[in-house]
């Protein structure tokens, strides 16, 4: 049915007729419309910023995962480069040769154990005294004679790493003790000024 009212007979009418305005109705019914769709997009939108939220924590939870993994995965690789490196510092010292001048049942003996202990003290000893004076060799293996005298009850003297020359013709002269208790070598002009006998 047609709601407008009808057109008047008289055209000097019609402006008053164009002049009126539309129903309530459709304004209402424009309105709630536009309400409806605007309540529609706002939904959409929290719905999508919803789900990139959910997104970005799962990509977040994904991040922090993998960063474990590469951390439990390096510090596996530094043990493996650890263990492999001790392994090859055994083979190393297991297939190592052993000196030509000693073998293994005489390094594993108590006798070779002491003999290197006496060797080092003997070397330290020298190299903190030094060499002796000339004239004094006597007096320094006689000072020394403690360190030989727990040498000899050690157990065999060492061997030599680098023997000295062999010396011809050496020979320490015997000492003598006078009657004023001092010592003096054989044929030297004190001993012999005091062995003479007067007639």
């Amino acid at each position: 049915m047609d709601h407008h009212p009808p057109l008047p007979n008289s055209p000097t009418s019609w402006p008053s007729f164009c002049s009126q305005p539309l129903a309530s109705g459709d304004d209402s019914h424009s309105a709630e419309e536009l309400r409806q769709a605007l309540l529609r997009t706002t939904l959409e939108l929290e719905s999508t910023r919803f789900i990139a939220h959910e997104e970005l924590r799962r990509l977040e939870a994904h991040a922090h995962h993998l960063s474990h993994l590469l951390d439990l995965a390096s510090r596996e690789r530094d043990e493996a480069r650890l263990h492999a490196h001790t392994l090859l510092l055994l083979l190393d010292h297991r297939h190592r040769p052993a000196p030509a001048s000693s073998s293994s049942e005489d390094e594993s003996s108590p006798a070779a154990a002491a003999a290197a202990v006496a060797e080092e003290e003997m070397e330290a000893a020298a190299r903190k005294r030094g060499l002796p004076e000339k004239g004094r060799l006597l007096e320094a293996v006689m000072r020394a004679g403690p360190l030989l005298q727990t040498l000899m009850l050690a157990g065999p003297l060492p061997e030599w790493r680098h023997p000295p020359p062999a010396m011809q013709g050496f020979e320490i002269p015997p000492v003598v003790m006078n009657a004023g208790g001092r010592r003096s070598r054989k044929g030297s002009p004190e001993l012999d000024s005091e062995n003479k006998v007067s007639f």
